[in-house]
């Protein structure tokens, strides 16, 4: 969660490069609640960037090989 909030954080300043990297390492630690990526206002910044779309599927990816949403 601290990676994920981390990457929300960077997403309001609008550093979007930081931001990406940190919702990477969140996705990479196990967080997988792709449908709250989707809604968060936090992540707005990023919806139009296509890196947005692959880390919603990455995320997406893992909720499906590891059980329900967190």
């Amino acid at each position: 969660a601290t990676m994920y909030n981390l990457a929300c954080a960077h997403a309001r300043l609008k550093e979007k490069d930081e931001a990406f990297a940190w919702l990477d390492k969140a996705i990479d630690a196990g967080f997988r609640s792709y449908r709250r990526m989707e809604s968060d206002e936090d992540l707005f910044s990023l919806r139009r960037d296509p890196r947005f779309s692959r880390a919603v599927a990455r995320a997406r990816e893992a909720s499906r090989r590891g059980g329900e949403e967190p």
